[in-house]
């Protein structure tokens, strides 16, 4: 919101933003946050979680023990963020996908399909209290 409100707030401050309770520097603001969010696909918001990561992490590991950013100084702990936690490190993948439960290395194979499409895993028992079966992805399914 200082951003925002900084950056706008004297344009902000006469509008009316009714029928909306909330002030239009908060409305303004969580357009922005929602924007930086989004607008980066999954580096803003893995940006995003490491930053909170150094600042609430009480691990002896953690990079940045001081956990507080200094006054006006965000944008430089934002940029030390990016650039000790590089965002574009790729995706997730297996080499060789696991063994599907109950089935052979072979029988799962057999689940991947052409153009790098497969199959799940088939549903392992469904529990009683939720009436959905253990969700088994690192498994292979």
């Amino acid at each position: 919101e200082p951003f925002v409100e900084k950056k706008y707030g004297t344009q902000l401050a006469s509008q009316s933003c009714a029928p909306s309770k909330t002030s239009c520097l908060t409305l303004a603001s969580t357009s922005v946050m929602d924007g930086l969010t989004f607008a980066g696909g999954i580096s803003v918001p893995t940006d995003m979680a490491t930053a909170v990561g150094l600042l609430y992490s009480t691990s002896p590991t953690n990079p940045y023990p001081a956990r507080e950013i200094p006054p006006n100084k965000e944008l430089e702990f934002f940029w030390e963020n990016i650039r000790y936690f590089a965002p574009v490190i790729g995706f997730p993948s297996w080499s060789t996908r696991p063994t599907c439960p109950g089935l052979s290395p072979n029988e799962t194979q057999s689940l991947n399909k052409p153009g790098g499409k497969q199959e799940a895993c088939k549903e392992g028992p469904k529990n009683l209290a939720t009436g959905y079966a253990k969700v088994t992805q690192w498994q292979g399914g």
